[in-house]
């Protein structure tokens, strides 16, 4: 029951963690330009150029997140270590409302999908109905607005530039307490580092360091944007 017990907070820990990375929100402005080509040039590496950032670092660190939203499909690789475990997980997220999921944490693999506001999940092989709560995250994650980092952000600093993989970016480090949120207070209190690619303004790698729900853990993600992902429900 332990194992399983550190596995569903583990679980619904990168789900927060996935959630934060695309809190630049998808309102109905934004979800028109996602659907419209000629909201953005493509970039080579893959996504959708998005709007130049500011000079403040909050709003540049904003910006980037909103800029996501518009870029079309993308896939995160996220890494968690947490009380001596590890997780692996693989998400593709293409937005207003389709996720699949692959996580393995504790020699067990879970798979998650979203489409339409629907969710399933499984472990192994069978496919079940996703439990709620995860369910209520991709809505959320989706309604969000950039107002929401405006609450529970502070200390954002620009760093300066680095190259991550071959690529420039300008790194960016900021502190974030989920408490402060007027609308999804939860007990998570941490401190992001966020790269951004300076071709097209758009995040590509993030780093997650805190205490969410009692349990501390340190997260990587690489981002990476793939206008050929497409998701379908599960055959159950």
């Amino acid at each position: 029951m332990k194992i399983f017990r550190k596995l569903n907070l583990l679980v619904l820990l990168g789900c927060v963690v996935l959630m934060l990375a695309a809190c630049g929100g998808s309102d109905e402005k934004s979800e028109t330009a996602a659907n419209d080509t000629s909201a953005a040039q493509t970039s080579s590496e893959g996504g959708k150029s998005g709007e130049a950032l500011p000079d403040d670092p909050l709003a540049a660190i904003t910006q980037a997140l909103k800029n996501q939203q518009t870029a079309g499909p993308y896939r995160v690789k996220t890494t968690i270590e947490s009380e001596g475990q590890k997780m692996e997980m693989s998400a593709e997220i293409k937005l207003p409302d389709q996720m699949r999921v692959i996580s393995d944490v504790s020699d067990k693999k879970m798979e998650m999908v979203f489409v339409g506001g629907k969710g399933w999940m499984r472990i192994d092989e069978n496919w079940m109905d996703a439990p709620m709560k995860i369910d209520d995250l991709l809505h959320q994650m989706n309604a969000m607005s950039s107002e929401l980092l405006t609450e529970i952000a502070s200390d954002a600093t620009k760093v300066g530039n680095e190259t991550v993989d071959g690529q420039e970016t300008v790194l960016y480090t900021y502190n974030m307490d989920m408490n402060k949120s007027s609308t999804m207070k939860m007990d998570m209190k941490s401190a992001v580092k966020l790269w951004i690619r300076t071709s097209d303004n758009l995040p590509i790698k993030q780093e997650v360091a805190g205490e969410a729900m009692g349990m501390k853990s340190v997260s990587t993600q690489v981002i990476e944007y793939d206008p050929t992902i497409t998701i379908e429900a599960p055959v159950k």
